[in-house]
């Protein structure tokens, strides 16, 4: 009972202390006022709980401001690495500029070359003004796409210029191995030409097929290649033939036949224009005179089409009525 006194005396202690009402005396109104010691307590720590908040909530903006957030900070590095992607596609824009600019150039001066004419413009290469100029982040999604157009576009333009100028070569180089001059000089075409057909043999006189044409030129005269080749016989061969000279150019060949001397040798490599030897009287000839053959793919062809190089289509069709006027051969 003793222990239970003390406790309870200590209860009611705190109790008065701080429930228990007291007056104070007010010289402002001149009288007494509860002086609840509880109140005023509550009040402070009121007072200071909302100061702690105020001020956590003024330390919190603070730090916001001058420390970034977890989500500003993945912004920002996102940031950075559009802005270093932008670079780079903009990098690889302005040299893929250049180079389809220099293709462009490539292209224009082939084509005039070929055709003597400007080229006409291509709306197409007008791809390049897709890329927006200007540098707000938000535009290297849709810039990369138009660069990954440009790209394929920029490709496939090389490979078809490639293409073309690997095609325009081997043109220029087939050409080259196509007989296409007069294998003798013939500025005023005053030579009499006896044709390519069924003619009449000045020896035997009955009608065989000539496989080539005669040019009736002097002993001495030069003869030249038609076109670029390889010289396959060079030299004497048959009785009919004399001394001959034959030439390849891939699918055709070219004959020279009765000639007075030769001026390559079997396996040189000769050009168009290039001397190979000198009109003669040897082997089975009437008169002096060259004998000229053209070969496709092992098949004789008339020798008159063949001068496209040296003659106007007036001047062809003087040599073409020359050639089918004679009715016999020089050989």
């Amino acid at each position: 009972m003793c222990g239970f006194s003390i406790y309870k005396t200590f209860f009611f202690n705190i109790y008065f202390t701080f429930m228990a009402t007291k007056y104070k005396f007010n010289p402002e109104t001149f009288s007494y006022q509860n002086d609840n010691k509880l109140v005023r307590y509550s009040k402070i720590i009121l007072t200071q709980i909302v100061a702690i908040v105020f001020l956590s909530i003024a330390v919190f903006y603070a730090l916001s401001y001058f420390q970034d957030s977890p989500l500003e900070k993945n912004l920002k590095y996102e940031n950075q690495i559009l802005e270093k992607e932008y670079n780079r596609i903009y990098a690889l824009y302005d040299e893929n500029e250049k180079n389809l600019q220099q293709l462009e150039q490539q292209d224009e001066g082939l084509y005039k070359l070929i055709f003597g004419a400007p080229m006409p413009v291509d709306s197409s290469a007008n791809i390049i003004n897709k890329i927006n100029t200007t540098k707000p982040k938000v535009l290297v999604k849709n810039n990369y796409e138009n660069l990954l157009e440009l790209q394929n576009y920029l490709s496939s333009t090389k490979q078809e210029f490639i293409s073309f100028v690997d095609s325009f070569q081997n043109i220029i180089n087939s050409s080259d191995n196509i007989p296409s001059i007069q294998p003798v000089p013939n500025p005023n075409l005053q030579l009499l030409i006896y044709g390519y057909g069924y003619r009449l043999d000045p020896i035997y006189h009955t009608p065989r097929f000539h496989k080539g044409i005669d040019f009736n030129v002097p002993i001495g005269t030069p003869v030249v290649a038609t076109a670029n080749g390889k010289v396959t016989k060079s030299g004497r061969a048959t009785k009919v033939q004399g001394i001959i000279v034959e030439i390849e150019h891939g699918d055709y060949s070219t004959h020279y036949y009765h000639l007075n001397d030769v001026n390559v040798r079997v396996g040189q490599t000769v050009e168009r224009g290039q001397v190979i030897g000198y009109a003669g009287t040897t082997g089975k000839s009437l008169i002096p005179h060259l004998h000229y053959e053209i070969f496709y793919k092992n098949k004789p062809v008339n020798p008159i089409f063949f001068f496209f190089l040296d003659l106007t289509p007036q001047d062809f069709n003087t040599i073409y009525k020359k050639s089918i006027t004679a009715g016999i051969s020089l050989d």
